[in-house]
């Protein structure tokens, strides 16, 4: 597997997008004009597909925030799921960043829910015991309770983080991916 980061100019990016939508819920993405606007014109944010040969097999979108990075969406296409990709990610996505990742994952009991929680803790995110509510991507649209995942370099801990220090990445999320001042 490979990783390439891609503009809207890239053939890939159509079906990052597909994937996008397929994967999320419009709750849990921005519209998709100006996700296009953050992929060509904003620096603080990437998107990664990841191709196996030259198949398309998932993406992530990565925010540089300055004392961390946040992973916002993360993907890997229904037939390719469950074969290790998604670790595999995470695992460039960690060895490519000194910095503390953050991400956010839904709340909630399903299976699904569950199994998704395990397997960001399998490879190495913690989940933080803070409240967070993930803003709504639109206006006019519902707050969303989340867990806001962290790992930290290997040097460090999740529990060393001081509660102000977490507060303020969360600010900072709010103010560089949501639009919230």
């Amino acid at each position: 597997m490979h990783l390439l980061s891609i503009t809207t100019a890239s053939p890939y990016y159509a079906q990052v997008e597909g994937l996008l939508t397929s994967a999320f819920p419009a709750s849990e993405r921005r519209n998709m004009a100006l996700q296009r606007e953050y992929a060509d014109r904003n620096p603080k944010f990437e998107v990664y597909a990841a191709l196996e040969g030259e198949k398309f097999v998932g993406f992530f979108t990565l925010w540089t925030l300055g004392a961390f990075r946040f992973v916002e969406h993360l993907a890997i296409v229904p037939e390719c799921r469950n074969c290790g990709y998604g670790t595999r990610l995470l695992q460039y996505i960690k060895s490519a960043s000194p910095l503390p990742l953050l991400l956010e994952i839904e709340r909630g009991a399903t299976a699904e829910q569950l199994a998704r929680k395990k397997f960001y803790e399998r490879s190495g995110f913690c989940a933080l015991e803070i409240p967070y509510l993930q803003p709504p991507y639109e206006a006019g649209g519902e707050a969303i309770e989340m867990h806001l995942m962290m790992c930290a370099p290997e040097a460090k801990k999740c529990n060393i983080f001081e509660t102000e220090f977490i507060e303020k990445m969360i600010e900072t999320i709010y103010a560089e991916v949501y639009g919230i001042a």
